[in-house]
């Protein structure tokens, strides 16, 4: 288990879900459930990124390369797909942030912008004021990530983002209230000049 995975496992405890975890990898990283037990199980793949943090314009980024066939494939294995990096509080602490999408959601999204480079889709996903996007601009891109909303609205990802404001989670189909809701004094936003 690696640190991405061990965050996404906490909060989902932390949200009333029962967490398991597959004795092999198979393309399912976990199942989660109600702790009830009468929720229908999600299938969660998670993916994790280092911080890669732009100091100049105080944005949080993180860099995934997915494998386009094996995110096709999981459309049929996973109900969810979850990013998950570390952002930079205002006391300097990192904390993790998530984006919690369907991948045939992802697909759809990554296929109607971005160039398939040998097989595989590269995702930069930036926060910045609330606001998540993916901001990898390829050669001859014709639009570009204007904050606070960038122009092509398929970039956009907030509504997917886990700790934003509002009464809607990405996890409603649960039927879980709330679930990845921002607990009290959470939502942090990075600061420039942190490392």
């Amino acid at each position: 288990m690696n640190i991405f995975e061990q965050w996404t496992f906490d909060r989902l405890e932390k949200q009333g879900l029962a967490v398991f975890i597959p004795y092999k990898d198979r393309g399912v990283d976990c199942l989660i459930v109600g702790k009830d037990f009468r929720s229908t199980p999600q299938r969660i793949q998670v993916k994790g990124s280092r911080l890669w943090l732009d100091q100049e314009n105080g944005v949080s980024n993180g860099w995934w390369r997915i494998n386009r066939a094996k995110l096709k494939e999981s459309i049929q294995k996973t109900d969810f797909w979850i990013f998950v990096w570390p952002v930079v509080g205002n006391a300097g602490a990192l904390s993790p942030v998530f984006i919690v999408i369907p991948p045939q959601e992802l697909d759809c999204r990554l296929g109607s912008y971005s160039q398939d480079s040998h097989g595989f889709y590269h995702v930069y996903f930036a926060l910045k004021r609330q606001v998540a996007a993916d901001i990898r601009i390829t050669k001859g891109a014709k639009d570009e990530i204007i904050w606070p909303k960038p122009s092509n609205p398929l970039r956009n990802y907030t509504e997917f983002l886990s700790y934003r404001d509002g009464s809607r989670s990405p996890f409603d189909r649960l039927r879980v209230s709330e679930l990845f809701g921002p607990a009290p004094g959470e939502l942090v936003e990075p600061r420039a000049g942190t490392q």
